[in-house]
Parts: C-alpha cells; structure tokens; sequence
C-alpha cells in the first residue's frame, strides 16, 4: 500500500512540474515577444526554480533575484544573491517576473509603488 501511494504521489508531481513548465514556457515566450532579454525573479519559490529551468531555453537572461525582506534567505539561490527590492534598479531590468504563487496581488501592489512609471514591465505566474 505504502508502494502504490508513493507511485500515485510521484506521478502527481512529474504531471505538476510538467503543467508548470509548459505554463513558464508559454509566459516566457511572451515575454521574448515584449523584448524582454534582462529579466529580474521577484519570489524565492519552487514555481521560480521551474522558471529558471524553462528560462535557460530561451534568449531572456536572469539577471537578478529579488525577494520581501522579511523573505529572503540568507544563501545565493541559483547562484545568485538574492537582493532586496531596494535593489532592482541596480540590475537594470527590462522585465520584472513575479515567481511565486503566493501574495501575488500584494507583490504587483508593492512593484507599483517602487517603479513609479519605469518602463520596467511586469509579469505574473
């Protein structure tokens, strides 16, 4: 019993990354559309490490990691320093992705106030 429910777990998360990455897929090829090609991950997440996958395939380059205060970790991420939002404009974006799931509308809400009508766009999951 314990066999066949690890199974069906597996498959659930093979199923799960697979819709993932065909949704980043998608939204990154928009994103190539746009003429993003400097890009800037705000959110520390899984969905942001599938994003980082689905991102080596295409011409966008990730050029930083931002993350809440509160949030951020103390180690790189990806190879990165992950910054604060204090940090974006150091990076030069053309493009900001929102990479988590979580606290979305608070984070389109919170990039609004910082960018002050940059020409940086925005994107969500």
């Amino acid at each position: 019993e314990k066999n066949r429910l690890l199974v069906k777990m597996v498959a659930y998360n093979v199923r799960h990354y697979s819709h993932l990455k065909s949704l980043m897929a998608a939204l990154l090829l928009d994103l190539q559309r746009e003429n993003i090609r400097r890009l800037v991950f705000y959110g520390v997440s899984e969905e942001m490490e599938v994003a980082f996958v689905t991102l080596n395939e295409t011409g966008v380059e990730l050029v930083g990691i931002v993350e809440d205060e509160d949030k951020r970790p103390a180690k790189k991420v990806l190879g990165h320093e992950v910054g604060s939002l204090n940090d974006l404009f150091r990076f030069n974006p053309d493009g900001i992705l929102i990479t988590s799931f979580a606290d979305g509308e608070r984070r389109v809400s919170r990039l609004q106030e910082i960018l002050h009508g940059q020409q940086i766009k925005v994107f969500r999951l």
